[in-house]
């Protein structure tokens, strides 16, 4: 069900009422309560969530839809504080994969900042919902080291935002795995032919053994 703005802001107070506490006291328990209702929650109010609170729901948050720009930027600013993840660059897997769709809110320097590893830490659910301007800050090196399912999803969503080398690292990174999935079809119409050959010979000798029987 898609709630309207106007529902949202009532269920958010709705909850406020019922969990009894200050914004800036909630933490992970509060934000599973309220799950995607979290999106109300103005920019001033997701300033106010501790850094400890925000460590330890950033993985909810990152699954919530419909948060505009200024109120992801909050959500991130505040986890690159030093008492929250600090910089993006000493960011682990897990954080970045927790981040989900905040990620959009990086700047620039964040987005160029992060490996081909940890780049592989964002699932395909989110990676097609980041926007252009994230993937327009990678450099072609970066977009390469994408995993060929990432970087197939990239180019479909926002090659028309991206140079020649950028879109030319994609389609490099896009074909990695194209040599395992012919073997793999090869094996696959292999084993289908085999299959086919035993099941053919199997009634044949039932064919043959009922007309022996009569």
């Amino acid at each position: 069900m898609k709630w309207s703005p106007s529902q949202l802001r009532n269920l958010l107070r709705i909850g406020k009422e019922a969990i009894n506490s200050a914004v800036s006291d909630w933490d992970d328990f509060e934000l599973t309560i309220l799950g995607n209702i979290s999106v109300a929650l103005n920019v001033t109010e997701l300033q106010s969530i501790s850094a400890t609170g925000l460590r330890r729901s950033a993985g909810i948050l990152g699954k919530v839809v419909g948060f505009s720009n200024d109120q992801k930027s909050a959500i991130v600013n505040k986890l690159k504080t030093n008492t929250a993840w600090g910089s993006p660059r000493g960011w682990t897997r897990s954080q970045i994969n927790e981040a989900g769709s905040l990620l959009s809110a990086f700047s620039s320097d964040d987005v160029k900042s992060l490996s081909g590893d940890k780049l592989g830490a964002i699932d395909q659910t989110t990676i097609g919902k980041l926007g252009s301007n994230f993937f327009s800050a990678m450099t072609s090196k970066q977009l390469e080291s994408l995993e060929p399912q990432q970087a197939r999803i990239v180019s479909a969503s926002y090659s028309s935002s991206l140079t020649a080398d950028q879109n030319g690292a994609l389609q490099s990174a896009s074909s990695d795995d194209l040599g395992e999935e012919d073997t793999s079809s090869g094996s696959s119409a292999a084993s289908t032919t085999m299959g086919g050959i035993i099941s053919l010979l199997t009634m044949t000798v039932c064919l043959v053994g009922g007309l022996i029987k009569y």
